[in-house]
């Protein structure tokens, strides 16, 4: 009898741990992807990430579209060679690029507490409408602004997507995930050029970005209405 009244607080301690570890599993379980209690079924995960893959190779063909057709978009704003060259490859690109990564410090802060999949619907709409933009484009100035709202819509994308890919893969699959991202960037860039150096030639300077940004403004809508906000992991 002392025995088992002894051991009782035992067996209650132990209980209590059981329990514990049921809880943490069930908690962890939300870290391990869709097939382990998160909840984006398994069945619907492959169709959100294939819209998630073609909006940012879509978006981010639009890194090196406009470098194959130089020479052309020179030549219609009256610039000789070193203008050319220090104004569309030097000043846009760099507009592109650094003004892009600055804003992105700031919006990933401000945007930490929106919902992503509107966000990442917004971003993709401002950033395929600037592409668009640039059938009306009559100067350099024209193009130059609109270059750069690009770029920074590409800049805040990859932190969205960042964002996304946390919560919609476990920590098993995280890293493959990012590292499959990298490489949608890498591969988006690359086709918008080869587009752009293919068809720029024959249908002119601008026909690339019409390409590009029309499908993806068809697919938005269908981004919107049919991805599901990922739980936040924490």
């Amino acid at each position: 009898l002392g025995l088992s009244s002894g051991d009782s607080p035992l067996i209650g301690r132990e209980k209590s741990k059981d329990i514990l570890l049921v809880t943490m599993s069930s908690e962890d379980s939300l870290l391990l992807g869709p097939s382990k209690g998160r909840t984006v079924a398994a069945g619907s995960l492959a169709w959100e990430v294939t819209i998630y893959i073609a909006l940012t190779m879509l978006l981010d063909a639009h890194y090196n579209i406009l470098a194959p057709n130089l020479t052309a978009v020179g030549h219609e704003f009256g610039m000789d060679d070193t203008e050319r060259d220090v104004m569309l490859g030097g000043a846009i690109t760099v507009s592109f690029l650094l003004l892009g990564d600055i804003v992105a410090i700031f919006f990933g802060y401000l945007a930490e507490p929106m919902p992503r999949v509107p966000l990442f619907c917004a971003l993709q709409l401002i950033g395929q409408l600037a592409g668009l933009g640039v059938l009306l484009v009559k100067d350099f100035w024209s193009l130059f602004w609109l270059r750069t709202i690009t770029g920074i819509v590409c800049a805040c994308t990859d932190l969205v997507n960042i964002s996304l890919i946390g919560d919609l893969f476990g920590t098993e699959s995280r890293f493959t995930a990012m590292g499959i991202q990298q490489m949608v960037v890498s591969i988006g860039g690359a086709l918008g050029q080869l587009l752009s150096g293919l068809i720029g030639p024959e249908m002119g300077w601008r026909a690339p970005f019409v390409v590009v940004s029309v499908p993806a403004l068809l697919l938005i809508p269908v981004a919107f209405f049919t991805l599901s906000e990922p739980e936040r992991a924490g």
